[in-house]
């Protein structure tokens, strides 16, 4: 593992626990926000290792394509996808929630959690494999 992909995957756990303790403090929109960012920051350490070049963009979409065009599947589905697409934005400003059609709780987070660990863990074995 390269030594610039270490550091995006320590600024992914710090990310990581503070979600974490975010949702144990019922502060569901902010957990939202790190949850995206870690799923972000793990896609963005993955490319960085491969060599691909990082494009500036927050869509967890566009990132995964860019893995699938260097033939790397991480395990995160569509809908997974577009529902951590639809934190960033939203979640960033006042005037809305983290996600457009309704405010976020704790089974929302727990999901966007899950998917986080599930993207964690591909990443991981993706980089101890290499």
């Amino acid at each position: 593992m390269k030594g610039e992909t270490a550091s995006w995957l320590a600024y992914a756990q710090d990310n990581v626990d503070a979600a974490e303790i975010l949702i144990t403090s019922e502060l569901y929109n902010p957990a939202l926000q790190n949850i995206q960012q870690v799923i972000e920051k793990y896609l963005k350490a993955l490319l960085l290792d491969t060599g691909t070049r990082l494009k500036r963009t927050h869509s967890i979409n566009e990132l995964v394509s860019l893995l699938k065009d260097n033939s790397i599947m991480v395990k995160i589905d569509d809908d997974e996808i577009d529902l951590i697409d639809s934190i960033y934005l939203p979640s960033k400003y006042p005037g809305g929630s983290a996600l457009p059609d309704f405010i976020p709780d704790k089974i929302i987070c727990n999901k966007c959690f899950d998917i986080l660990m599930k993207v964690k863990q591909s990443v991981s074995d993706y980089l101890n494999a290499a």
